[in-house]
């Protein structure tokens, strides 16, 4: 496994290259956003079902652009990167999204809606926390695992 300490600077680009892949993440207050391109001849795969952020040594499922709030949870088919080519997404803890009931008072209202949460504190106390992204790639038939970590200032 393939380990990368990323050191995370408020809304900072990283960036991490090898011999398959080049990737830049920007973290956001809900979502690691990437941006990877495939350096090889052959396809590589983004096994979603095996993908997690681990946050206080919590391994949390995730989900990607394009998958249903309401499919958070279900089973991901894997992305396939044809040879050379880019893949912009934005990864998010399942366990972040819930949908919140709306109300209303005489003071106002808030309609029903899904909510992303957020990966950090807004008090600033998760300041020094490690987050990983285990990212399992599979190339010609073996899979790759890659663990990304962010360090929060």
């Amino acid at each position: 496994m393939l380990d990368s300490t990323l050191i995370a600077k408020g809304d900072t680009s990283l960036f991490f290259k090898d011999d398959k892949i080049s990737i830049a993440f920007a973290l956001g207050k809900s979502a690691i956003y990437l941006k990877m391109i495939n350096q090889t001849k052959e396809p590589l795969k983004i096994i979603w079902d095996n993908v997690s952020i681990v946050q206080y040594n919590n391994a949390n499922k995730v989900m990607h652009s394009g998958v249903k709030y309401t499919d958070a949870n279900s089973s991901q088919p894997p992305t396939l990167i044809p040879p050379n080519a880019i893949i912009s997404d934005q990864i998010i803890p399942s366990n972040n999204i819930r949908y919140v009931q709306g109300y209303y008072s005489q003071y106002s209202s808030i309609s029903p809606r899904w909510d992303e949460g957020r990966l950090f504190t807004i008090d600033g106390s998760d300041k020094g926390q490690i987050i990983s992204l285990f990212f399992p790639l599979e190339y010609k038939g073996v899979l790759k695992n890659y663990d990304f970590k962010f360090m929060v200032y």
